[in-house]
């Protein structure tokens, strides 16, 4: 059996947190948070802004997820996925007991929410490494970035032992 490849996927903002995955192991990252700040992303202006302004401590679970999301595919896992503060989780997972029963009602507000382009008013997905994004750029110069700012690590990781 071939060796399985590991993705670090979650957490990882800056080419520190790259490099780190990489020194331990991991043969590539997934970046969701950064990219949705991109120029070329299609993100509604206005979430990408709340991206730009957030906070670390902005971006909480959606704790009712395992209710009203779609369940894992047959062998996936399951997930409770990191939004930035909005009213409708910061009400809902306050309310959990009453999640269950409100389930298709929130399902079918969630789903007209994503039709509509307006997804992000509910649940702005995004990560704690929002508060490390400054500024809109093109995906080119995260790119670059990244991969400067990991070489720069790994160099100093191996001049260092």
């Amino acid at each position: 059996m071939a060796p399985i490849p590991v993705v670090v996927a979650g957490g990882i903002g800056d080419g520190r947190g790259l490099a780190a995955a990489l020194a331990l192991g991991a043969q590539g990252a997934n970046l969701g948070t950064p990219f949705l700040a991109a120029v070329e992303s299609g993100t509604p202006e206005a979430f990408r802004q709340a991206i730009v302004r957030a906070r670390s401590e902005e971006a909480v679970k959606i704790e009712f997820a395992d209710d009203v999301f779609p369940p894992a595919a047959e062998g996936g896992y399951g997930t409770r996925p990191r939004v930035l503060e909005s009213p409708f989780v910061e009400e809902w997972n306050r309310r959990l007991g009453e999640v269950a029963a409100e389930a298709p009602r929130l399902r079918e507000d969630l789903m007209r929410a994503f039709q509509e382009g307006r997804a992000h008013e509910l649940v702005p997905f995004s990560g704690q490494t929002a508060s490390m994004i400054r500024d809109v750029r093109p995906a080119a110069d995260i790119v670059r970035q990244l991969v400067e700012e990991a070489e720069a690590a790994l160099r100093g990781a191996s001049s260092a032992a």
